[in-house]
């Protein structure tokens, strides 16, 4: 799953199993962030939306707020990487309609920089403000 690690998709695979088999719901939603954050950097989207959709639904369940907005960026971030810019920015904006500034700063991060990075490419609106309060974080 890994460039460095060959076994690390086993690993991170593992890490979620023992979360979930064990009740530890923050450790499970921290699992499923690393498997979508990985399935994205190596660029397996079709593993990353199903871990993503797993882990939305996981997180919803659970009230994980927090965990549920911050995979709620990399969906934003998946769309944008894949040339749906619309969808990147109503994923984006739905998700940070979710918090508010000031408020769960790591979960806003992804979102922001979605926004700001859709603007920019457009040119239709000032992309600065979510870029500076991402840059805040």
């Amino acid at each position: 799953m890994t460039h460095e690690r060959p076994d690390g998709g086993e690993k991170l695979l593992r890490s979620l199993d023992l979360a979930l088999e064990n009740g530890l719901e923050s450790h499970a939603a921290v699992a499923y962030c690393n498997l979508v954050s990985t399935c994205h950097d190596i660029r397996d989207y079709d593993a990353a939306i199903r871990h993503l959709e797993a882990g939305r639904a996981y997180c919803d369940g659970h009230d994980l707020l927090a965990w549920f907005t911050y995979l709620g960026g990399w969906e934003a971030r998946i769309a944008l990487d894949l040339g749906r810019w619309a969808d990147a920015a109503a994923l984006a904006d739905a998700n940070l309609q979710r918090t508010r500034p000031g408020t769960l700063p790591h979960s806003r991060f992804g979102s922001l920089l979605v926004i700001g990075g859709v603007h920019a490419r457009r040119g239709d609106v000032d992309p600065w403000p979510p870029l500076d309060e991402a840059l805040g974080i």
